[in-house]
């Protein structure tokens, strides 16, 4: 802490020195100020308190009054001449110790000549001098203590009218910040984005910033057996629904039963009544008796009634609706149960917490079982019925409307309970561990092992299929067959992952984090150039997506960036053109 001394004379100006006094001792301390009324207590010797005064000081404070040079002994020699004037060995002791001497002007006092000046005092000539006048004593001792200390000339006024602006801002940021949080809370709410397809698209982004999550590299749980280019050479002939394909089913069927396959799901459109039912069924009722349970895939549904053959309806077969959903930015959402009374679950206002459901994913069954019971809004979970042990609520992402829908058994009005699906890489379906030809189980039992517990889906993958999807991945375009989609949306509803939208009261609290960021980033970067004022926001941005990506990979919580990032920029535009027009500074399209 810097130390100070005070040098004048009593008779040029002791009122104005005790005035500096005062305030130099509540602005540094008093045990920081030498001041010889206040410093030397009576009967200590007052020369060697001066010197230890003058030896530990930082700082002398030269107090020149309007007669401080010229002010005589009883001989008529001005005392600054005299050999035993105190403030000339005050002075010039300091000089010689190299302190910092600033001379202090009071009552209008100027800077006295150097040839005025005794030779020791004449470097004093030098000195940048600093008037105090009663005036405007407040802002000249701000300067005095600027001075002292080193600082930037107003140091202590900028400081003052930062913190006025600070409080201005704040006041201001009370109302915008809320308001601008509600607005973006209710669009939130109301899903405003979603009915355009756009948060989803947003968010799904990050998805693609915070790559594949470890734990769907490690499930082994699904298997895909393909018909593809090469089982149709090798079996001698082209898929085209005919009955001697679905014989060849059945004999798939009880191949992967005989294998210890947990579930078999058949990825082919079986609607219309084939003399080879009866072999289906038959292979059907073997499978239950190892234990295996097939799935059938469906794409229509005649009043919740499934569009089967019938034959394998009356056998109580298991079925699933194969709708793949749409495309996201970087993922599928795919439907895994819509809402029975579509009308009132559309309502975003209604207070029901559970409705009905129906129409099953064929992911859905074949993972899980059993039939939909209740979309659960609050917890976004599906219950299930089933005939065996309990079955514990399957996860979903998010209840929308859709919009249009290219699925026959979804109407384009239903309300759809959808789970975001990441995609895994394509090359990891088509490695030979997770993907096997079909004419290969046809033909020998060398696979049998690798389908032991193991749900297996078997479809279509030739290169004259239909059932084909093109996926964007990054910068480049894949096609992926259905069989593929289905089997990512098998393999995550194994492993148990759900991406989620965080609750209501986290994402409320991002929301304000992210508007009081908007107005903090907008008050610092007032009077800054337009290029610094567009790359600060972005740069903030960049890092809440940075930021959102992690929460993704390491909890699954799939932040809303789009109203988040709404939040803050609306945040920074609105408090930044108010503080600016404050300030005075030039608003381009708009007033000083």
């Amino acid at each position: 802490m810097t130390r100070i001394f005070i040098s004048y004379r009593r008779d040029d100006s002791a009122g104005s020195t005790w005035r500096l006094f005062d305030w130099c001792e509540r602005q540094f301390g008093m045990d920081r100020v030498f001041f010889d009324r206040e410093s030397i207590p009576p009967g200590e010797p007052f020369p060697r308190r001066l010197e230890d005064g003058l030896a530990a000081c930082d700082v002398l404070l030269a107090v020149i009054g309007p007669r401080w040079a010229t002010i005589a002994d009883a001989g008529g020699q001005p005392r600054l001449w005299a050999a035993g004037d105190f403030v000339a060995h005050e002075l010039a002791t300091g000089l010689a110790l190299r302190k910092r001497v600033i001379p202090v002007l009071v009552e209008g006092a100027a800077m006295p000549a150097r040839e005025a000046l005794p030779a020791a005092l004449r470097p004093l000539a030098d000195c940048e001098a600093l008037a105090l006048d009663a005036a405007h004593f407040r802002d000249d001792f701000e300067r005095l203590v600027d001075a002292v200390l080193g600082r930037p000339r107003g140091f202590v006024r900028r400081r003052v009218d930062e913190v006025q602006r600070l409080l201005r801002f704040a006041a201001r940021g009370a109302v915008v910040v809320p308001l601008v949080v509600l607005l973006a809370f209710l669009a939130a709410w109301l899903g405003l984005f979603g009915l355009l397809g756009l948060d989803t698209r947003i968010a799904s982004y990050s998805m693609a910033l915070a790559g594949e999550p470890t734990v769907l590299g490690r499930e082994e749980g699904v298997l895909i057996v393909a018909l593809d280019d090469d089982s149709e050479r090798r079996l001698g002939r082209a898929y085209d629904g005919s009955p001697a394909w679905r014989e060849l089913h059945a004999q798939l069927i009880d191949r992967l039963s005989a294998a210890g396959a947990a579930v078999i799901v058949l990825d082919f459109f079986l609607e219309r009544e084939s003399p080879a039912d009866a072999m289906l069924v038959a292979a059907l009722s073997r499978a239950r008796q190892r234990g295996s349970r097939v799935v059938f895939a469906v794409k229509q549904l005649d009043d919740g009634r499934p569009r089967l053959a019938p034959a394998l309806l009356n056998a109580g077969a298991e079925w699933g609706v194969a709708c793949l959903g749409e495309q996201e930015g970087y993922l599928f959402a795919m439907p895994l149960a819509r809402a029975v009374d579509r009308q009132r679950a559309a309502n975003p206002f209604t207070m029901l917490d559970a409705e009905p459901a129906e129409a099953p994913a064929l992911a859905l069954t074949a993972v899980f079982g059993g039939t939909p019971d209740l979309i659960r809004r609050g917890p976004r979970e599906i219950t299930l019925r089933s005939t065996g042990p309990g079955v514990a609520p399957v996860g979903f992402s998010e209840i929308r409307r859709r919009a249009r829908s290219h699925c026959p058994a979804l109407a384009d009005d239903d309300v759809i309970a959808s789970r975001l699906l990441w995609l895994s890489p394509l090359d990891d379906w088509r490695a030979p561990a997770r993907r096997h030809a079909y004419a290969r189980w046809l033909e020998t039992d060398a696979s049998a092992a690798e389908a032991r517990g193991r749900l297996v889906i078997v479809g279509i993958a030739t290169s004259s299929a239909l059932d084909e999807h093109s996926v964007r991945r990054g910068l480049r375009t894949e096609d992926r067959f259905g069989v593929e989609l289905q089997a990512d949306a098998m393999r995550s509803l194994l492993v148990g992952s759900t991406l989620r939208p965080p609750g209501w009261a986290a994402q409320l609290g991002g929301m304000v984090v992210l508007a009081l960021a908007g107005g903090v980033t907008a008050f610092f970067l007032v009077g800054r150039s337009r290029a610094i004022r567009m790359l600060v926001p972005v740069a903030v941005v960049l890092a809440y997506l940075a930021f959102s990506a992690s929460i993704l990979a390491a909890a699954g919580v799939l932040l809303n960036p789009l109203y988040d990032v709404g939040a803050f920029l609306a945040a920074f535009l609105l408090l930044g053109r108010l503080e600016r027009k404050a300030a005075g500074v030039p608003i381009p399209g708009g007033g000083p």
